[in-house]
């Protein structure tokens, strides 16, 4: 990735924390991108992209990722406590 689209990319990430949090500051990310291409779509394959804030350290990353999959697996799976 470019500087100038990392900064972009850094910038509009903080601006729309900004927005959403007031007084919000951004100290990590992890933006998980699934993509596809001619190649990918023949093999019947897609590719994943995985994008960290600058300067973030391995447990960082590693915390934000589990957390999300925590959240995500909460939110999608059915918590069986539906039939009581």
């Amino acid at each position: 990735m470019s500087d100038a689209t990392k900064t972009a990319l850094d910038e509009a990430l903080a601006a729309h924390v900004a927005d959403e949090c007031e007084g919000a500051i951004v100290t990590g990310y992890v933006l998980q991108v699934q993509y596809t291409d001619m190649d990918l779509i023949n093999d019947q394959m897609t590719g994943y992209l995985r994008i960290v804030g600058e300067n973030q350290n391995f447990t960082t990353t590693l915390g934000l990722a589990h957390y999300m999959s925590g959240q995500l697996n909460a939110s999608m799976l059915p918590r069986g406590d539906d039939d009581a």
